[in-house]
């Protein structure tokens, strides 16, 4: 046994030499003891689970000398578990329910018998995982498939306890974006993962992909408390899509919503009979006209999976389209801005799957999924354009190729490799009306009421400018781990596994500008002038290799201890790349001579090491089944999580990167930018991404979490739990500037008129601002990336660089039976950090005085009171009703106030500590209404949802700054819209 293991160990290692990063493998588990009727433990005892989703047949182990056995790499499912013993009656347990990385403990007393006799129990699947300290939900086929939602992965996690979103996507109205979101940490320390496979986009930090809803089979989130497996501090989200199985199975769906026409002859929006407007007098005097309403939603998919071989070879596939058209706020086809133009987005999903039996104990699982998205007009959303000529032109492939091989070396041992690529194109081109000729921009969002042909507000831009942009994003990945069990060891069992992890990320970017300028207006009259160095091929790329080992070790059946390691090391490098000369390269050699290097034509050899991160992050967490009986447990954890590193800090330091200024323009009155009309010298920059600097000795940012609580199962199927959050980040980086000193500043302190915006009354005050020396005005800028110290930090704010979240989250779990389910939370909590965002990226922090007023606060995403029910109720005859209820506290936020014509240029600053306000709290209700209809091959069901039930119009966003938009409203939630939905399943 020990040479086997020793070979089992060898030819793991070998693996890990030989491959390249990141997986954990899409399954759970059960495991247990057998006692008999005195409490004395039954070794020998045969263990064997059975279920549809099992291919090859049953699943056995026999239980050791302590009594305990552990069934692994069970597909999620419903299983059969039977336990054989000679001279003892067997048992069999029912409708065992077995979720994504879930241990379910399943303990039995076995009965003497004289002869064979049989024990069949029913149901009594627990809901108290008693093995691990993870604190997250699953969503399984109920929560799926009975709640009313807009059937994309972000509105799932809307659901989830203690997850804060940066949008409430009614209906669909959001879908075609990712949604933000936060449950402590920031975005750019989530994970996604796809039947195993890591498929974060490390440039964008989201999903690289959108998905097929109705492809899953199972989705996992997971908020604290993750073990060694998962390397960042974020949300976890870990989605398995179904398979084949011995029975042929699919179907067919088919969902619609229509929001409503534009009336060109009455210049308004009229509702369909499906929804309404929540649009009051007030809102649209406020500059709200139609809210964002939708033209039409539809989603239609087609599914079929099932043998080619039984026991052998099943294969699963589906075909899957979502249309997202929704008309945009400030967004106009024409340039008379009376026509609102329509915001479409078109999601094509396609996938394959095969899952090979090789031999009893091997298996391999192929999978091809292929993505697109179509979107004519992308932005025209977010910067309001005049016409559809300045919106972007997107079509993006996705492709996501997985194979998985897993082989049981015996009912203890596994091993198992995961190879993956994502391949993804992301051009953002020119719209089919872009003629070249006349490409209109907007900075900001506009009012409907706001004059031609020029917007009035008091800054922003306007103007001439073009910018052409390809992404091209590769991901190649592989994950190898290996898990062995031991019965009894060190007064224990033990559930040993480790792994070893390689990722590389590349991202391939060529930009592209009309001229190498932009031109700008303020109040409708020329402003500004930007030069740049255009046309620019730029390269970056990040890889990380992590090992981990972990042991989830049972001491006398009650405490079980989570002890784990992990250790991760990360590079951020740059390829080799090349540019040519850039547009403007004559404008720079007359008047910017010291850049001409970055506008010439130039290549640039390949950097590595560039930043080498290695971080060693423990964990340790205890469960402590109160009463023996596996429905009441006490967990405690503590953990260490090193940050995941995007490539955006290789981009940051790119040599490549971008060069540009600002001059002031002097127009002529023709409105067309000429040579001559500009300052003699630019009065903002020139800002020099490509001379940015990486300070040697950066140490890599991390988290330490600690989370304490109870989950005790009610009574069957229902769960409660209680569990407090406490989560520091330490270390963090920000870029800090060079080009210009920090202190080369002078403090003003100015009139505020305050929150009336009017001069002379009695809420008038002062503000500071600081002013930079006019010897240093046109200087070159850049930064040098490093930590900031304690002491630093102490000394500007007061307080250590850091961000700080505490959460005390309540939840109550009541799993499908006797025709009912329901998922229901309330979470109290707070987030605060200098980075608004609880992002990892660098920030205005540092850059001079005036970023760091009131620096410190609440994030966006704090938010004290979350309040989540879903679940649905079965009636007779097949009528069912689902609902999901939602409040969610308003956003923090604070005024601001603009310093005009400082030697800088103008400067916004606040005017009052971050945070120190918070819009309205959200609150919505969705509810689903349907029948199933039995026929002789199949089940059809027919649904109507109705989404925003009450038609709330909460303000979700506001203007900011006094004496330009100060708390005009900007969004609010999309109002009520009902949708009929159509499904037939076999």
């Amino acid at each position: 046994m020990r040479k086997a293991s020793i070979a089992c160990l060898a030819l793991f290692l070998s693996f890990t030499v030989l491959t390249i990063a990141f997986s954990q493998v899409p399954t759970g588990e059960i495991k247990g003891v057998a006692k008999d009727a005195t409490g004395a433990v039954l070794p020998g005892v045969t263990v064997s689970a059975t279920s549809p989703a099992l291919i090859g047949g049953a699943r056995t182990s026999i239980t050791g000398e302590r009594g305990g056995y552990r069934l692994i790499n069970l597909n999620t499912g419903i299983y059969e578990v039977k336990f054989e013993l000679e001279g003892f009656k067997t048992v069999i347990r029912q409708n065992i329910k077995v979720s994504l990385n879930i241990t379910t403990t399943i303990n039995v007393e076995m009965q003497i018998a004289p002869m064979a006799e049989t024990i069949i129990v029913t149901g009594e699947s627990p809901v108290v995982d008693v093995k691990t300290a993870n604190i997250g939900v699953t969503f399984d086929k109920e929560l799926l498939e009975k709640v009313p939602n807009a059937r994309d992965v972000w509105v799932l996690l809307e659901e989830s306890p203690g997850m804060v979103m940066d949008r409430f996507n009614v209906g669909g109205s959001e879908s075609g974006q990712q949604s933000g979101f936060s449950a402590g940490s920031g975005e750019m320390q989530s994970q996604y993962n796809f039947d195993g496979i890591d498929i974060t986009d490390m440039a964008a930090t989201g999903a690289a992909t959108y998905f097929a809803y109705d492809s899953f089979e199972e989705l996992q989130v997971s908020t604290h408390a993750h073990k060694a497996e998962v390397p960042s501090p974020g949300v976890y989200l870990n989605i398995v899509t179904k398979q084949g199985g011995n029975r042929f199975h699919g179907g067919g769906a088919f969902y619609y919503e229509k929001g409503g026409n534009w009336n060109y002859d009455t210049g308004e929006f009229e509702p369909s009979w499906m929804t309404t407007t929540n649009v009051t007098p007030e809102l649209e005097a406020a500059g709200i006209a139609v809210g964002k309403p939708m033209d039409y939603w539809l989603n239609y998919s087609f599914e079929l999976g099932g043998r080619i071989i039984q026991d052998k070879l099943w294969f699963y596939g589906i075909r899957e389209v979502q249309k997202i058209h929704s008309f945009a706020p400030g967004y106009y086809e024409d340039v008379a801005r009376t026509t609102p133009g329509i915001d479409a987005t078109d999601l094509p999903h396609y996938m394959l799957k095969l899952t090979w039996q090789v031999t009893p104990r091997n298996k391999i699982t192929f999978s091809q999924f292929h993505s697109e998205k179509f979107r004519p007009h992308r932005d025209s959303d977010n910067y309001a354009y005049i016409t559809a000529e300045t919106a972007y032109k997107q079509a993006s492939p996705k492709n996501i190729p997985q194979i998985h091989w897993t082989t049981l070396l015996s009912d203890k041992a596994m091993f198992d490799i995961s190879f993956g690529y994502m391949d993804m194109d992301f051009p953002l081109a020119p719209t089919d009306e872009n003629t070249w000729s006349q490409c209109l921009y907007e900075y900001r969002i506009l009012s409907p009421t706001d004059p031609q042909p020029y917007p009035h507000w008091a800054r922003g831009y306007f103007g001439s400018y073009y910018a052409y942009y390809m992404y091209y994003r590769d991901r190649w990945q592989n994950n190898n781990t290996f898990s062995y069990y031991v019965d009894d060891f060190l007064g224990g069992s033990h559930d040993f596994k480790m792994g070893f992890n390689i990722m590389d990320f590349t991202s391939h970017t060529n930009r592209y500008s009309y001229n190498g300028t932009r031109w700008g207006w303020r109040n409708g009259k020329s402003y500004n002038i930007m030069i740049e160095n255009d046309d620019l091929e730029i390269w970056y790329s990040v890889g990380s290799k992590g090992f981990y080992i972990q042991d989830t070790w049972t001491l006398k059946e009650r405490m079980t201890i989570n002890l784990g390691v992990r250790w991760d090391t990360w590079e951020c490098y740059l390829p080799e790349q090349h540019n040519a000369a850039a547009h403007q390269l004559a404008f720079i050699q007359t008047y910017n001579p010291d850049l001409v290097q970055y506008f010439e034509d130039r290549t640039y050899r390949a950097q590595r090491d560039m930043v080498n991160f290695s971080k060693l992050a423990p964990r340790i967490g205890f469960i402590y089944d109160v009463f023996g009986d596996g429905k009441t447990a006490l967990k405690f954890n503590w953990s260490r999580y090193g940050h995941q590193i995007g490539n955006w800090v290789a981009n940051w330091s790119n040599p490549n990167g971008r060069v540009y200024m600002y001059y002031r323009w002097y127009d002529d009155g023709d409105g067309v930018f000429e040579w001559g009309e500009q300052a003699s010298k630019p009065y903002s920059g020139p800002y020099m991404a490509a001379a940015n600097q990486i300070l040697p000795g950066l140490k890599q940012p991390f988290t330490d979490e600690f989370s304490i609580g109870v989950d005790h199962e009610l009574m069957e199927d229902i769960g409660i739990s209680a569990t407090f959050v406490y989560k520091k980040d330490k270390d963090l980086i920000e870029d800090v500037a060079q080009g210009i000193p920090y202190d080369a500043y002078d403090k003003l302190t100015l009139a505020d008129p305050g929150p009336d915006e009017e001069y002379g009354t009695g809420d008038d005050g002062t503000f500071t601002v600081y002013e930079m020396w006019p010897d240093y005005v046109g200087q070159p800028e850049y930064w040098v990336m490093r930590n900031i110290g304690k002491e630093e930090a102490e000394r500007i704010w007061g307080r250590e660089f850091t961000g700080i979240y505490k959460a005390f989250i309540l939840r109550f779990t009541k799993r499908w039976s006797h025709n009912w389910h329901m998922l229901a939370s309330y979470t109290y909590s707070s987030l605060n950090s200098f980075r608004y965002d609880a992002s990892d990226q660098a920030t205005a922090l540092l850059d001079d005085p005036n970023a760091d007023i009131y620096a410190w606060g609440p994030t966006f995403y704090s938010r004290p009171h979350l309040i989540k029910i879903a679940g649905s109720y079965q009636f007779p005859y097949g009528i069912n009703l689902g609902g999901f209820v939602r409040y969610q506290s308003g956003a923090p936020w604070d005024r601001s106030i603009i310093a005009e014509d400082l030697n800088q240029g103008d400067v916004e600053v606040r005017v009052e500590p971050r945070g120190s306000q918070r819009l309205d709290g959200i609150f919505t209700v969705d509810l689903r209404l349907s029948k199933v209809f039995r026929l002789p091959k199949g089940n059809l069901e027919a649904m109507f949802d109705v989404f925003n039930l009450f038609n709330a119009n909460t303000i979700t966003s506001i203007g900011t700054t006094t004496l330009d938009d100060l708390e005009r409203p900007l969004n609010i939630l999309p109002p009520r819209i009902a949708r009929f939905g159509v499904k037939y399943t076999f």
